[in-house]
């Protein structure tokens, strides 16, 4: 990554933790800051595989080892006041998964519902599975979905969405 992305390892993505309070999620590099033709950022020599097998994300480690968040627990929240806004529009309930760190996996990774939202019915999906998770909170299930998350990551058409 430091070879093909001039120096540039890591780079820090502002969203909202537990409690609503602002983190900093760290993630590898895996675009180029320049376009492509299509006016999407290009990706760097590794950032394509980097992020179809989800290791983009593995700095998040260093999220959980701050107390940012968990290993296991609700998707990552929404960033911004606009983004919240829209989510809570199309699924009741949404801010109630703040009353929890969110996780690298969880319920709604586990049923498919990782990775972008650009559905209503992704929306609506992800917050029922997280607000789940929410209602069954326990050691014992973040055992189950530990366990869980290979089968579905291997099961998964777009590992990305998994972790």
């Amino acid at each position: 990554i430091f070879v093909t992305n001039r120096g540039k390892v890591l780079t820090h993505d502002a969203r909202t933790g537990f409690d609503g309070k602002p983190i900093n999620l760290l993630r590898f590099c895996t675009r180029n800051e320049t376009e492509n033709a299509d006016g999407e950022p290009s990706y760097t020599l590794l950032g394509r595989w980097l992020e179809s097998a989800s290791l983009h994300e593995m700095p998040e480690l260093f999220n959980v080892l701050k107390g940012d968040m968990s290993i296991v627990g609700p998707a990552i929240h929404a960033s911004n006041r606009e983004e919240i806004t829209a989510y809570e529009k199309v699924a009741d309930g949404y801010c109630i998964r703040h009353g929890l760190r969110p996780g690298l996996v969880g319920w709604a990774q586990i049923h498919g519902f990782g990775g972008e939202l650009d559905t209503a019915e992704k929306i609506e999906n992800r917050v029922k599975y997280d607000l789940e998770y929410v209602d069954r909170f326990s050691w014992i299930f973040d055992q189950r979905i530990l366990a869980q998350t290979p089968f579905a990551w291997l099961r998964s058409k777009s590992p990305q969405y998994v972790v």
